[in-house]
């Protein structure tokens, strides 16, 4: 399953491809941790992570 994402998030989970975007920073911060423990959040399968290091993006879990 390929998608572009016109976003600045892109994420990946459970083989499904969403895209975010916020100008919201705590939430920016929220998934730059989450990046960088991946290894602690299996439960939601998030096979990639990447964020625009000029823009402040992310997504909401829940």
């Amino acid at each position: 399953m390929s998608r572009n994402c016109d976003y600045h998030m892109k994420v990946v989970t459970r083989g499904k491809i969403s895209c975010f975007q916020t100008e919201r920073t705590h939430v920016m911060r929220r998934i730059s941790e989450l990046c960088r423990k991946r290894r602690q959040v299996n439960s939601l399968h998030l096979i990639s992570c990447k964020v625009d290091p000029l823009f402040a993006a992310g997504f909401h879990m829940l």
